[in-house]
């Protein structure tokens, strides 16, 4: 296995992690029985190790996504900054221009990419929007279709936050 293809594995392991353990998972601080087993459930802040690598990674993703955002009185790129941790855009999408699991948002914004479909399209607020509604719809040629739909957990006024952050990311 080379070097790219670990690093490919461990996103995806780590994606797949946080996506398992961080969507519907009960928010509740203390332990619970089960009531159909029995059984006691335990948090990850609980484990007795501590997860190293990939796990890591979707720990913090994870404590991201669940923490609350103080994202009060915040507007614009500032509010998308904080969304760009809090929904866990972070996980996937770089900020430097290095590849990740997604493409990186460095730079992005009025850039034109390739789709899967072999089609092209200019990186702007409609296609931000359209993407993270309905994040299969047009794919970026290279990358799986990996994005959860986030339409439940965003407002207008969180995706033209979004837009407004990554037209900062020169």
């Amino acid at each position: 296995m080379n070097h790219s293809t670990r690093r490919l594995t461990a996103l995806l392991a780590g994606l797949v992690l946080a996506f398992a353990f961080g969507c519907e998972r009960p928010t509740a601080p203390n332990r619970t029985e089960d009531a159909t087993s029995g059984a006691t459930p335990m948090n990850a802040d609980q484990l007795p190790y501590a997860p190293r690598g990939a796990a890591a990674a979707a720990a913090k993703a994870r404590a991201a996504a669940e923490a609350p955002a103080p994202t009060a009185g915040l507007t614009g790129a500032a509010l998308g900054q904080k969304l760009y941790t809090s929904l866990a855009c972070v996980t996937c999408h770089t900020l430097d221009g290095s590849r990740g699991l997604a493409p990186t948002f460095k730079g992005v914004y009025g850039s034109t990419v390739a789709l899967a479909d072999g089609t092209q399209v200019t990186v702007d607020d409609a296609y931000i929007k359209e993407s993270i509604l309905h994040p299969q719809a047009q794919l970026v040629l290279g990358y799986p279709p990996v994005m959860p739909d986030l339409s439940a957990r965003v407002t207008p006024e969180d995706l033209d936050a979004l837009c407004a952050y990554l037209k900062t990311l020169k």
